[in-house]
C-alpha cells in the first residue's frame, strides 16, 4: 500500500528553514536585549556574581528567598557616589535593611587586586583616617568614637547569624586599631569595615588577602568597590559551582530547588501551547470580536 505522506516541496522545506532561523534569530535578540538592560541598569561588567561561599547565609546549610545563600546569583549595581553606600550602623540608625539585616552589601576587590575573586559582604561602618595620618576617627558609631590611636580597641555590636550560638543575635566587635595598622604597611588609609552576616568577626581582622598569606584585608577605599548588591537570581549559581567541582557547597534545598526551577522552565512553555491549541478557541470567543 502506498504511503499516504506527501513529500515536502523544495519550497516548504525553505519556508520551513526561514521560520527555524527567524526563531533562532528571535531568541538570541531576546537574551541580547535582556543582558544590556541588565547591563545598563548595572553599570559594570559583568552583571551578575555567583555566591560561592556561606559567609553571608542566615541559616547553616539552608538557603532563603531574600538572603544571600551559596549558590545564588546577585546583582551588582555601580555606586557613582561613595556617599550612597549605606553602613549597618547607618542602616541600623534609620531602619534601612537588605538581605534581612541593616545596611548595604557591598562587592569589593580585596585591597584593590582585581584578578581575585571578589568578595561581597556587608559594609559595616566607616574608619576615617585622621589628618594627622595616625588615628582614626569612627563618626557613625553611636557614640562617634573619634581620634582613636594606635593602641585603642573600638567596641560595638551587630546583627548576626549563626555565629557560635543560635541565629540571629547581637554579637560584639572588637577593632584592633594596632593591628589594621601594622596590615597597611606604611599605607595608612581609610575605608569600610566589613563582614559576613555568618562570620564572627570583621574582614580587616580575619580574611586573609590571599589564600596561605598572613596579610589580611584592608580598610575598603571607594575605589576597590564594584558595587552594591541589588536583587538575586537564586539556586542558578549552583550551575557554575558544579562546573568548577565545587557543587558540594551549596544547601541541599538550593539543588532541589534548581531542579524544580528548570523543570518548569521546559515544561511550563509546552503545557501552556498544548493548552491554548486546546482551548484557545474557546476562550476567544468570550470576548468581544473588536478585541
Amino acid at each position: 500500500m502506498a504511503s499516504s505522506k506527501r513529500a515536502r516541496t523544495p519550497e516548504e522545506r525553505r519556508s520551513e528553514l526561514l521560520l527555524g532561523l527567524r526563531d533562532l534569530v528571535a531568541a538570541v535578540l531576546a537574551v541580547l536585549l535582556i543582558i544590556g538592560a541588565i547591563w545598563a541598569y548595572s553599570g559594570v561588567w559583568p552583571p551578575m556574581v555567583v555566591i560561592e561561599s556561606g559567609s553571608m547565609m542566615h541559616e547553616n546549610g539552608v538557603s532563603e528567598l531574600g538572603v544571600i545563600d551559596t549558590g545564588d546569583l546577585t546583582l551588582v549595581k555601580a555606586v557613582p557616589d561613595e556617599a550612597q553606600i549605606v553602613t549597618y550602623m547607618q542602616g541600623n540608625a534609620t531602619g534601612y535593611r537588605t538581605y534581612g539585616n541593616f545596611g548595604d552589601v557591598v562587592i569589593y576587590a580585596k585591597n584593590c587586586d582585581f584578578r581575585q575573586t571578589p568578595i561581597i559582604h556587608r559594609a559595616i561602618t566607616r574608619m576615617v583616617l585622621n589628618a594627622s595620618g595616625d588615628s582614626f576617627d569612627f563618626p557613625e558609631l553611636d557614640p562617634p568614637q573619634w581620634n582613636q590611636q594606635l593602641g585603642d580597641t573600638v567596641s560595638f555590636n551587630v546583627w548576626s547569624f549563626n555565629v557560635d550560638g543560635p541565629a540571629g543575635r547581637e554579637i560584639p566587635i572588637h577593632v584592633d586599631i594596632r593591628t589594621i595598622w601594622d596590615n597597611m604597611h606604611g599605607r595608612p588609609h581609610g575605608g569600610f569595615l566589613t563582614k559576613g552576616d555568618n562570620n564572627g568577626g570583621i574582614d580587616q581582622l580575619s580574611l586573609p588577602y590571599a589564600p596561605g598569606h598572613l596579610e589580611l584585608v584592608e580598610p575598603v577605599q571607594a575605589q576597590c568597590v564594584l558595587g552594591v548588591a541589588r536583587g538575586e537570581l537564586p539556586w542558578f549559581g549552583v550551575i557554575k559551582l558544579w562546573l568548577g567541582h565545587s557543587g558540594d557547597q551549596a544547601p541541599k534545598n538550593s539543588v532541589t530547588d534548581l531542579f524544580i526551577a528548570l523543570i518548569a522552565i521546559v515544561t511550563v512553555p509546552f503545557l501552556l501551547e498544548v493548552g491554548w491549541d486546546r482551548y484557545g478557541d474557546s476562550v476567544k470567543s468570550r470576548f468581544p470580536e473588536r478585541w
